[in-house]
């Protein structure tokens, strides 16, 4: 059957976009005819506005009537394609639901049995290349493999003031930090891992880097690189932020303000290097092609990690690690109503036992490799126009 029309389908959080980023910039490259829609979540919505391969983003509806005229909506606009990112047999219900012929996903348990085409779901296959899978169920392999994401001129004209108002220095490395996220998601469209105060209930953040480590990381960064280090705010960080700096003894470059997730991404892709744990903010970083450090504990570091030569993951490797994927609560016993359970052994040793010094090291490597990749660089160019 012809692609002419496509829905993809993920609802999550915005590292969740992100990766389906890179399933429309694919799809749009194979079929450059077809018209690309988007169904996701609110707190993803601001991040889509800065993909371009996506023509139209439609909002996942609450209330029950809002669902029925979205089905019939799309019933309307006769889809031929779907493209679901969901492992839950929600995402290929609906799509059966609304009359789309071809359904697209991942099998796994029993999950997709509305699917029309599908490969099996593999936790230790990196999300990216489990979306460029389903587009290579047409035929050929993929061969652009790259965000979605564009950043505009103004965001980051818009950033470079900020930077410059803050006495930014380019001569020293500039590092990004997120020391909060990973935890429940919530409706916002400002970077991080928001929760929504209404809605959310307590929890405990398994997947974040205690603060007290990341002030050693960055008295480490400020004192031995001579780096400016400015750490990321989203909506609910601010108690990791002021726990991070309260343990703080070197004397911090710049916290930046809350921002719409566009200018979050241009500053991120005007640092050097950028430290974050598994959340939305590690995944813009990979996707703006800035070198990212993530820390990882209980998710599983090569079906979340990031892709790519630039890239490294900070990871414990205790024995119990990796004890959560998003499709398996193991052994909690509990359930917070949110996406992340709690430590079992109640003692995150993954994340505790994860050193400043043992972080820092992989990150004094990256800078070094940065800095001898832009002296190749400059020496090519001084060369080439000799």
């Amino acid at each position: 059957m012809p692609v002419d029309k496509i829905l993809l389908v993920r609802r999550g959080g915005v590292g969740d976009l992100v990766m389906l980023t890179y399933l429309a910039r694919a799809l749009k490259a194979k079929f450059p005819q077809a018209s690309v829609h988007l169904l996701t979540g609110k707190q993803a919505m601001g991040l889509a506005t800065m993909c371009p391969y996506v023509d139209e983003v439609l909002p996942v509806p609450k209330a029950w009537g809002d669902w029925l005229k979205l089905v019939l909506r799309l019933r309307r606009e006769r889809f031929d394609t779907a493209f679901i990112h969901h492992r839950f047999f929600a995402g290929p219900a609906l799509a059966w639901l609304c009359g789309i012929p071809t359904r697209i996903g991942y099998y796994w348990k029993n999950h997709g049995f509305a699917l029309t085409h599908g490969v099996p779901f593999q936790p230790s296959r990196p999300q990216i290349e489990e979306a460029f899978k389903l587009v290579e169920l047409f035929g050929s392999p993929v061969e652009m493999r790259r965000s979605g994401l564009v950043i505009r001129d103004e965001d980051t004209a818009a950033c470079t003031r900020m930077l410059e108002a803050s006495k930014y220095d380019p001569a020293r490395a500039l590092i990004g930090l997120h020391v909060g996220g990973a935890e429940a998601v919530g409706n916002s469209d400002y970077a991080g891992a928001p929760v929504d105060a209404k809605s959310a209930k307590a929890f405990t953040p398994v997947r974040r880097w205690p603060a007290e480590h990341f002030a050693q990381l960055a008295d480490m960064l400020i004192r031995e690189q001579s780096a400016q280090v400015v750490i990321f705010r989203g909506p609910g960080d601010e108690p990791a932020i002021d726990a991070t700096v309260k343990a703080m003894h070197e004397k911090l470059f710049l916290i930046a303000p809350l921002m719409p997730i566009p200018q979050f991404a241009a500053l991120v892709s005007l640092c050097d290097l950028v430290v974050a744990g598994d959340s939305g903010p590690m995944h813009i970083s990979v996707a703006v092609d800035t070198p990212t450090l993530a820390v990882f504990g209980p998710t599983h570091p090569g079906h979340s990690g990031p892709v790519g030569p630039q890239h490294r993951i900070a990871w414990s490797g205790t024995k119990c690690s990796p004890c959560w994927l998003s499709e398996q609560i193991a052994v909690t016993g509990q359930w917070n109503g949110g996406k992340m359970p709690v430590c079992w052994r109640e003692t995150r040793e993954c994340m505790t036992g994860l050193s400043p010094q043992a972080v820092y090291s992989i990150a004094a490597e990256q800078l070094s490799a940065s800095r001898q990749a832009s002296r190749r660089a400059k020496t090519q160019n001084y060369a080439g126009g000799n």
